[in-house]
């Protein structure tokens, strides 16, 4: 009896579990400061600050992307000299992409501000920024998404929203 006790002992540690955790990829090394070119898509929403983002589409504008990185976690800092809009963003780093969102956009106290056709005016505020780039070496290309509250000028009465999409192609400098 103690031997066929023994001999299932063996085999179950043979069959078992060996303790060890299942490797995960590395995740990306995106740390540093990104230079490059966001080139806009498209541009939707509220009439006079979506039709403003249209008529964007095809122009390109210097675009600086700062990021920090521990392990997987990012936090980075969006810049764009166009706008002048400093934004805040955090998010993951995977095996050859990232993924950030918007956590702050400079002086929320400060939107945006749109004059259209016909002397109609708006403020617009930003409400979510998505970033989804794969990394290759010092190479980053990806989405931009952003979108915005609308209000009319001066007031807090919002409108709508108003979204513009882009490529980025960045290099790490």
């Amino acid at each position: 009896m103690r031997l066929v006790v023994a001999l299932m002992v063996v085999v179950a540690a043979a069959c078992g579990d060996s303790g060890a955790a299942p490797s995960r990829p590395q995740p990306v090394q995106a740390a540093g400061t990104w230079r490059g070119d966001l080139r806009v898509t498209s541009g939707t929403g509220e009439p006079c600050v979506g039709a403003a983002f249209q008529s964007a589409a095809g122009v390109s504008f210097e675009y600086t992307l700062r990021v920090e990185q521990s392990g997987q976690q990012l936090t980075a800092t969006s810049m764009s000299p166009a706008t002048g809009i400093v934004c805040q963003l955090t998010g993951t780093a995977e095996s050859s992409t990232i993924v950030l969102n918007l956590t702050s956009c400079g002086n929320a106290s400060q939107p945006r501000f749109f004059s259209c056709a016909g002397n109609i005016f708006r403020d617009a505020r930003a409400s979510a920024l998505v970033i989804n780039a794969n990394v290759s070496g010092n190479s980053l290309s990806g989405s931009y998404a952003e979108a915005y509250d609308v209000f009319d000028y001066g007031t807090t009465t919002r409108l709508g929203t108003a979204t513009s999409n882009a490529q980025l192609t960045l290099s790490r400098q």
